[in-house]
């Protein structure tokens, strides 16, 4: 029988997450117990920010990660993905707006935010489908490779470019 996996590998990543782990949600909790001594009101927006991106942090070191090797359940490697994108697009809007920010002192919410949560929204709809759609086809196809499986591929790349390119790629098939 042919193993497609590492025994001690497997070990040493349930050691080293489980640690990573525990320390991002000890960083957490001491942050949270530190700064809620003051009222939310008092908070700066960059402490605010950093309480946002530290639970997101948590959830990204995928504390269902145990769950998924002992499991083969695919919700679980759904909501795995769904939490990594979740925390890097927090991660993006945190970006966007603080050096946005730098330039602007009058930050209303229609204006400032609303055209970066729009953005980053399309970008973590789009990061979650096309993960979900991947995941589920690997789960049902453990053979499956994205870049191999053309149709699909080319389905997904022409569904991002744009009308413009499109007419291009059309015409670069026919030949």
């Amino acid at each position: 029988m042919l193993n497609t996996f590492n025994p001690k590998y497997i070990q040493f990543e349930l050691i080293f997450r489980f640690i990573i782990l525990i320390c991002s949600i000890t960083v957490t909790w001491l942050f949270i117990k530190s700064i809620h001594q003051f009222s939310i009101l008092d908070w700066s927006l960059e402490q605010k920010w950093t309480v946002l991106l530290l639970i997101f942090l948590v959830f990204y070191n995928d504390p269902f990660y145990l769950l998924i090797i002992l499991s083969d359940y695919l919700f679980l490697s759904i909501l795995d993905k769904i939490l990594q994108i979740s925390f890097l697009c927090i991660l993006l809007l945190f970006w966007l707006s603080f050096y946005h920010g730098i330039r602007q002192n009058v930050r209303q919410f229609l204006p400032f935010y609303l055209p970066k949560i729009i953005l980053v929204s399309i970008l973590w709809i789009f990061s979650i489908v096309f993960s979900s759609v991947r995941i589920i086809q690997e789960f049902h196809d453990p053979m499956y490779n994205m870049t191999i499986d053309i149709t699909q591929f080319t389905v997904r790349k022409r569904f991002i470019i744009s009308k413009k390119k499109r007419r291009k790629v059309r015409n670069m098939d026919l030949f």
